[in-house]
C-alpha cells in the first residue's frame, strides 16, 4: 500500500532552496513510515539532492509533468516544450525511485477536447523516452487509459502510441481521487480557496466500513486529501511583530468578499486575512472556544490557538486515515508534506530553510499529525476503532502475522484504567480483521488507549514487537468529561545521549493527552502526540538530524514546551520544569 505525501516547492525563492533541506525532508518522511511521494504538477522539478535522497530512502516517485490545467499553464506542441520533457524524461530516469510519470495536475484528460494535448503530445513524448515505467494521464484520472499501454501495470506499449482516455462517465467506480480538503473558515477569515466547508466534522470517532480488500475488489488511490493548519508558535513569531499575535491578527477584521472562483478579496489591512489559514471552524468544531478567545492576543493566546489548531487537523486527519484505511485504498497520499512559507498551510512538516535564530530547522519542524503517522497512522499493521465501538486490525505486510491489541478505557480522574480488554488473532498478510469491543467496555467510557502488538513470523519472542499506541476518542475534546481537572507534567531531567542526541525524562499525575513537544534546537523527537500515563516515567529522544551530528542540549533545556490536551481546557494546568 503506497502511503505518503504530495511534495511542494520548499521556498518561493529559488535562489534560498538548499540540497541540505531537501535531503532532510526526505529523510524525515521515510522516518514518518512514507514509501511514496508525488511531485506536484503545479510546482517546480526539484534539485538533484531531492531525488539522490529517494533512492537512498526507498521512497518512490510519482512525478507529475510541470503542468495544470488551470491559469495558462496548458502546454503548446512546440519544439521548446518537447525538447524540455525530454530533458526532464533523460536527466531522472536513471533514478531508481521513479516509479510512474504523470502528465498534469488536475486537469482530467478528456479526447475530443483541449486537455487530450496531455495524452496525444505530452505523455506520448515521455513514452518515446521512457517505456520502463508507467505512464498516467493525469493526476487524479478517473480510468486511466483506454488505449496504448499494458492494462496490468500501464506501461506503454512499445509498437502502439495511440494514446487515449476513458469517457468521464463510462465506469461508475473512480481509480484516483482528490480531496476532501478541511478548509477552516470564517466570514472575516476566509478559507484557502474561498470556500465555506461547512459540513460536519463527522469523523471522531470515525466511520468505519466494511468492504472487501485487495487488488481483485473495486479499489481507489487517494493522490491528494488534507487539512489546512498553522505552524508552531516558534516557527510563527520569527514572521510576525508581537502585536500581531494572534489568529486574528490583532487588529479589526477586513472586509472581505469571497469569491468561489478560487480567490478571496480583502479590503484592508489585517494580516491573517486572505490565504493565511485562520483556524477558526477547525477550533470551533473541536473545542468550542467563542470568537473573544480566537482574537485574543499576546505569546500565551498565541500559543494557546495555534496548539488547539494543530491538534484539530491532526484529530480530523486521523479520523480520515483510519476510515481510509478500513476500506480497499491502495494508495493514500496526504496533500501535503511541506511548507512553501513560515506560516500557515497544509502542510505535515513547518517551513523548512533554517535561520539563525532557530525559528524554523533544516527540512522543517514536524506538526503533530507527522508524529502520528509514525506512531500508528502510516504502519504497516494498525488497530483502530470507530463509531459503535466497531475495530479492526490491517496487516499491509506481506506476512502473516500474529498480534494482541490492548484496550485501556481511562477516566482523567483515575490514576489507573477502569477497564481493559483484549483481542488476539492471526492475519494474513494483506488482509483485515473485524472485531467489536464488549458492550460494558464503551458504555460511559469516553478515552481509550489502544497498543498493538504482533510477532513476526521471523520472531522467537513472542509478541516482543509494539507496532503501535493510538488514542481513541468518542466524543470532540469540547465534549469530554474531566478534562477541566488539572494535570501536571513534570519535566524530571535532560541529558545528552553516548550517540550525541538528548533524552528528555517527563512524568505527569494523571493522564494527559496529546503530549507536544517542541522547541527550537534542530532535531525530530522520537516520539511526539503522545499520551502520558500517570505515575509513569516516559523518555523521548530527540534524534540528531544529521548520522553522526550532536543536539544542542543547551538549546533544548532553554526552549522546550510542553503542552496536552487539557492544558488548555483546564484553567489549573500547568508543566513544571525540574531539570
Amino acid at each position: 500500500m503506497a502511503r505518503g505525501a504530495n511534495f511542494i516547492p520548499m521556498d518561493q525563492l529559488e535562489g534560498r532552496l538548499t540540497g541540505e533541506g531537501h535531503k532532510i525532508g526526505i529523510q524525515t518522511a521515510s522516518k514518518a513510515n512514507m514509501n511514496m511521494i508525488r511531485v506536484w504538477g503545479g510546482g517546480m522539478v526539484p534539485p538533484d539532492p531531492f531525488y539522490d535522497a529517494c533512492d537512498e530512502e526507498g521512497i518512490l516517485i510519482y512525478h507529475d509533468m510541470m503542468f495544470v490545467e488551470e491559469g495558462g499553464h496548458r502546454p503548446f506542441k512546440t519544439i521548446t516544450i518537447s525538447n524540455e520533457i525530454r530533458h526532464l524524461v533523460r536527466s531522472l530516469a536513471s533514478h531508481p525511485s521513479l516509479l510512474v510519470w504523470n502528465g498534469c495536475n488536475e486537469c482530467e484528460v478528456i479526447m475530443g477536447t483541449p486537455s487530450e494535448i496531455y495524452a496525444n503530445f505530452v505523455m506520448e513524448t515521455v513514452a518515446e523516452e521512457d517505456d520502463t515505467r508507467p505512464i498516467w494521464p493525469s493526476s487524479p484520472s478517473k480510468h486511466g487509459w483506454k488505449s496504448g499501454v499494458r492494462r496490468i501495470d500501464s506501461r506503454p506499449l512499445p509498437n502502439n502510441r495511440n494514446l487515449t482516455t476513458w469517457e468521464p462517465d463510462a465506469f461508475s467506480t473512480h481509480l484516483e481521487s482528490h480531496g476532501p480538503y478541511m478548509r477552516s473558515f470564517s466570514h472575516s477569515y476566509p478559507g484557502v480557496n474561498g470556500l465555506d466547508v461547512n459540513f460536519p466534522y463527522r469523523n471522531t470517532p470515525p466511520e468505519l466500513r466494511k468492504v472487501n480488500i485487495g487488488y481483485d475488489h473495486p479499489n481507489q488511490f487517494a493522490s491528494e486529501f488534507g487539512s489546512s493548519t498553522m505552524s508552531s508558535f516558534e516557527s510563527m513569531k520569527g514572521t510576525i511583530s508581537t502585536k500581531h499575535w494572534s489568529l486574528h491578527g490583532g487588529g479589526d477584521p477586513d472586509d472581505c468578499e469571497i469569491d468561489y472562483g478560487n480567490k478571496n478579496r480583502c479590503k484592508g489591512t489585517n494580516i491573517m486575512a486572505e490565504r493565511n489559514y485562520p483556524c477558526d471552524s477547525h477550533i470551533r468544531a473541536y473545542f468550542g472556544v467563542e470568537e473573544e478567545e480566537l482574537s485574543a492576543v499576546g505569546k500565551a493566546a498565541f500559543i494557546k490557538q495555534l496548539y488547539m489548531c494543530l491538534i484539530s487537523q491532526t484529530l480530523w486527519m486521523k479520523g480520515e486515515i483510519e476510515s481510509r484505511r478500513s476500506q480497499n485504498y491502495l494508495g493514500l497520499l496526504i496533500w501535503q508534506l511541506n511548507e512553501v512559507w513560515p506560516t500557515g498551510g497544509w502542510g505535515l512538516i513547518e517551513y523548512g530553510r533554517k535561520t539563525k535564530d532557530g525559528s524554523q530547522i533544516s527540512g522543517g519542524r514536524w506538526k503533530p499529525l507527522m508524529h502520528l503517522l509514525k506512531s500508528s497512522l502510516f504502519l504497516d499493521q494498525i488497530s483502530a476503532c470507530g463509531k459503535g465501538g466497531m475495530c479492526y486490525v490491517r496487516n499491509d505486510h506481506f506476512e502473516t502475522v500474529n498480534f494482541i491489541v490492548s484496550f485501556e478505557a481511562w477516566d482523567i480522574e483515575h490514576v489507573a484504567p477502569i477497564r481493559t480488554y483484549e483481542y488476539t488473532n492471526e492475519l494474513e498478510g494483506g488482509s483485515i480483521d473485524w472485531f467489536d469491543l464488549p458492550l460494558d467496555f464503551t458504555l460511559e467510557t469516553q478515552i481509550i488507549l489502544i497498543q498493538l502488538k504482533v510477532q513476526l513470523p521471523s520472531s522467537l519472542v513472542p509478541f516482543d514487537h509494539r507496532v503501535s499506541e493510538t488514542i481513541f476518542l468518542e466524543d470532540m475534546p469540547k465534549r469530554l468529561k474531566g478534562l477541566q481537572s488539572p494535570v501536571n507534567i513534570e519535566i524530571l531531567d535532560i541529558y545528552e545521549t553516548n550517540n550525541g542526541d538528548a533524552a528528555i525524562i517527563l512524568a505527569s499525575d494523571k493522564l494527559a493527552l496529546f503530549v507536544l513537544l517542541t522547541t527550537r534546537a534542530e532535531g525530530i523527537f522520537s516520539d511526539n502526540c503522545f499520551f502520558l500515563r500517570p505515575l509513569e516515567n516516559k523518555i523521548v529522544i530527540l534524534q540528531s538530524l544529521e548520522k553522526r551530528g550532536t543536539v544542542n542540549v543547551e538549546v533544548l533545556k532553554a526552549t522546550l514546551r510542553v503542552e496536552h490536551l487539557g492544558l488548555y481546557v483546564a484553567s489549573a494546568g500547568k508543566v513544571n520544569e525540574a531539570r
